[in-house]
């Protein structure tokens, strides 16, 4: 086995050298190349219309005008007051509270007037709704029920 492997290095070897030696010895290499600058071509006459508009560029113009129409502003500012309008309709109604029927107390003395907010720094989100539980009596229990 390690005579074959001896053999056909050999003839690798002299394959390689027959390549080598067929080369022209009499051709001289091809002389570098300068390197190429980048430069800005010159010679081009600019064209004098319009390039055409990419996508963004359009949407950016159609932005600009909308911003810049009055009557666009004016309407902008009446949808941005409409949400906040219907956003504290639905605050209210959330918390059970509507403006036809306010919730008030009979004693302000001893309670809060109305529900509100009564948050302070210690309880920033606290809601202080009408009175405490309703206490019912009656002379024939023996205790108070809640």
């Amino acid at each position: 086995m390690t005579r074959y492997t001896l053999l056909f290095t050999f003839a690798s070897l002299l394959a390689t050298a027959a390549v080598a030696h067929a080369q022209d010895e009499g051709t001289t290499p091809p002389e570098p190349t300068p390197p190429v600058r980048n430069t800005l071509r010159r010679d081009i006459e600019p064209s004098l219309g319009t390039p055409a508009p990419s996508v963004q560029t359009w949407l950016y113009e159609q932005e600009r005008k909308r911003y810049l129409d009055p009557k666009e502003a004016v309407r902008r500012n009446a949808e941005y007051r409409a949400i906040q309008r219907q956003r504290r309709i639905e605050s209210r109604n959330w918390f059970g509270y509507s403006n036809s029927r306010p919730i008030a107390s009979p004693n302000p003395w001893y309670d809060t007037y109305s529900p509100m907010w009564t948050g302070n720094s210690s309880y920033p989100y606290e809601w202080s709704g009408v009175g405490g539980p309703a206490v019912v009596f009656h002379p024939g229990w023996t205790s108070v029920q809640y």
